[in-house]
């Protein structure tokens, strides 16, 4: 927990969001994929980089055990891998398997 104060307990207790796995948010997952990559093209100073369409479909169709970190690991993998090319490719979405 952030602090030990009471007011800081009280604090985080009143500032503490409820978010739904991202399952359940499957209209954010392009947005925030595509954010994420601008986001490390821009860190790593390389051009703006592209998702190929089968990308795309992949992540939409993947059930997100998880939340926006997931897949943020998963971008950042696919960013690292795709090298010098400027599109992102679907070799460099090595999708988790889902446990049953």
């Amino acid at each position: 927990m952030i602090g030990t104060s009471p007011k800081m307990q009280q604090i985080y207790r009143l500032a503490r969001l409820d978010l739904p796995p991202l399952r359940d948010r499957a209209e954010g997952i392009v947005p925030l994929a595509s954010h994420f990559l601008a986001v490390f093209c821009r860190q790593a100073d390389v051009p703006q980089k592209l998702f190929t369409e089968e990308p795309i479909h992949l992540l939409q169709k993947h059930f997100w055990p998880g939340h926006v970190r997931e897949l943020q690991h998963l971008i950042e993998r696919a960013f690292i891998l795709s090298e010098s090319s400027e599109r992102i490719q679907p070799e460099g979405l090595e999708m988790p398997s889902r446990s049953t």
